[in-house]
């Protein structure tokens, strides 16, 4: 699992406009590795600014589409929210 995270991190730090757009071509077209690939973009990277709104949504698209890493990621959203939520 490890060596799938670096590669996306290498592959997010060189994503131009247009492969964004594919990519949300792809996600939209129900891949849900591109789903995934955009919720952790759009979770930080060079490229864009952190949004965690839109990265929570795409990772949601990506684990309704059975992708075992984005429901795990968003299962740290959700103890990361509640332990802020509760402080």
């Amino acid at each position: 699992m490890k060596k799938y995270l670096i590669i996306i991190a290498l592959f997010i730090n060189s994503l131009s406009s247009s492969e964004l757009s594919e990519m949300q071509k792809a996600c939209d077209a129900h891949v849900a590795d591109a789903c995934y690939t955009l919720g952790m973009i759009f979770g930080g990277s060079d490229k864009i600014k952190p949004n965690i709104k839109m990265s929570r949504e795409y990772l949601t698209r990506a684990c309704e589409l059975d992708h075992t890493l984005a429901c795990k990621k968003l299962e740290g959203f959700q103890s990361v929210y509640l332990k802020e939520s509760t402080e």
